[in-house]
């Protein structure tokens, strides 16, 4: 559970799945770390630290919040997977079209199952 504060309240966020599920009423979906790691390897063919994936992470958020779970990790919300979707979307416009990617989601998926096959030892 992640707690966040929201203007005058403060907002619980606790993981359900791919989301977050606020105590105020509200579903956010979400980035990490590890899925950047994920995305960034699987686009460019070859193991990507998790230090450049945080980089990216920290090139495209708006907003960071540390992770519960992995003290290494951190959470981004919603606006972020949009943003983060349009920008590898820019840089790879074939792929996407070859692979027709529609969603952060679907490109997050398909890259953690690449990631998992090809490079099974990291964590």
């Amino acid at each position: 559970m992640v707690v966040y504060e929201n203007t005058d309240k403060i907002e619980t966020l606790s993981r359900k799945g791919g989301s977050f599920v606020s105590n105020l009423g509200g579903t956010y979906n979400v980035a990490t770390s590890k899925e950047i790691q994920a995305i960034e390897s699987y686009l460019l063919r070859k193991e990507v630290s998790l230090n450049v994936a945080l980089k990216r992470l920290e090139q495209l958020q708006k907003e960071k919040i540390p992770s519960v779970n992995s003290p290494s990790g951190f959470f981004y919300l919603s606006e972020q997977t949009d943003a983060i979707y349009d920008f590898y979307k820019e840089r790879y416009p074939a792929l996407f079209e070859k692979q027709e990617f529609e969603t952060y989601e679907q490109l997050k998926h398909r890259a953690v199952d690449y990631f998992e096959e090809h490079f099974p030892d990291i964590d």
